[in-house]
């Protein structure tokens, strides 16, 4: 009894009953690696995500800084100095969305997620044979670089006005957002294909449970009963040693 409830297989398993177990024991194998596989895409995902979150939030504080140099005074006195003071926090923020974007790698900076121009390129599928790539809108490095190279120094050859420097960044942030969408969306729908998996588990383990056909309950009523009597067993040997003894004090 003992041994039947640590293995939790009943002893007096049919043959088909046993084989049956084998192969679905083998199946739950299966499915258990790929709900791995499925997890380990929607980490990609959500590292990718938390890229573009970041990235989103500095050009937001971007769009603030441009807006706020396009409706400066060109004739104030103050005007030069505010205009570098808001270009050099402009600027900081530029290469910060440059290093967000070159740190959102998996494993090796060779698979990065944000600077490639051909997208993300994943493996969710059963095997390797099968893949998904996301077509981002954007390579979010080149995006940092290009704006950090901007100045709002008139006269300078990379000239670019604040204004027009919001209106660009209002454009970026539109095509950002599509790419959020298009994470977010493949996102559910890998949440979606593990919550299957473990359902399909669930299912399994099942199903062997019921083939096995172990009453945990009563084999544990059985098993106390049997320690009971063997406790009542061994007080009564320990009994008729002790009446032993004395009959055996006589002849000496």
């Amino acid at each position: 009894m003992q041994t039947t409830l640590a293995t939790n297989v009943n002893p007096d398993l049919s043959a088909a009953s046993a084989s049956a177990i084998l192969t679905l024991t083998s199946d739950l194998s299966t499915w258990d690696t790929r709900a791995t596989n499925l997890k380990t895409v929607k980490d990609i995902v959500d590292v990718a995500q938390t890229g573009l979150t970041s990235i989103s939030s500095l050009m937001y504080q971007m769009k603030t800084l441009a807006n706020l140099a396009d409706s400066l005074d060109p004739t104030s006195s103050t005007y030069d100095t505010e205009l570098n003071s808001l270009w050099a926090s402009y600027i900081t923020l530029a290469n910060q969305i440059t290093n967000t974007a070159s740190s959102a790698y998996i494993n090796s900076n060779s698979n990065n997620l944000l600077t490639s121009d051909d997208g993300i390129t994943i493996y969710p599928a059963l095997s390797s044979d099968t893949n998904s790539t996301i077509a981002l809108t954007n390579n979010y490095e080149d995006i940092g670089n290009l704006f950090s190279d901007y100045s709002w120094t008139e006269g300078d050859t990379d000239y670019l006005s604040p204004g027009v420097t919001y209106d660009e960044l209002t454009t970026y942030i539109s095509k950002l957002s599509a790419d959020q969408s298009a994470l977010t969306g493949y996102g559910t729908l890998l949440s979606s294909a593990i919550s299957n998996i473990t359902g399909i588990e669930s299912g399994i383990n099942s199903y062997i449970s019921n083939l096995q056909d172990i009453d945990t309950t009563a084999l544990q009523a059985d098993l106390q009963s049997y320690n009971n009597q063997l406790s009542i067993d061994y007080y009564l040997v320990g009994q008729m040693n002790a009446a032993a003894s004395s009959e055996l004090a006589i002849f000496h």
